[in-house]
């Protein structure tokens, strides 16, 4: 990681969320795409905990009101506990 970047801290994971798609792959633009939170994201740092199962680069869904939202450098993550995470996909 480099230097003034976000390390978690024990069973933490840092997220980065995937953007819902205004638009579905047929062309129809969908109406709840600026109220959904997304549920799925890129794992891009993980805490020092021994027990977390997730690898960096990794696609994850977590629990929909798990984790705290923070911004960096004007990019947005999730923290979420690990026992927040519900599978790799």
């Amino acid at each position: 990681m480099k230097k003034g970047s976000i390390k978690p801290l024990g069973d933490r994971v840092l997220l980065k969320p995937n953007i819902i798609e205004e638009k579905t792959a047929a062309g129809i633009y969908r109406a709840d795409a600026g109220e959904q939170k997304s549920q799925t994201g890129e794992v891009i740092a993980v805490g020092t905990d021994d027990a977390i199962a997730v690898e960096i680069g990794q696609n994850v869904l977590y629990k929909q009101y798990g984790g705290e939202e923070v911004e960096h450098d004007g990019v947005k993550y999730i923290v979420v506990a690990n026992e927040d995470l519900l599978a790799i996909i």
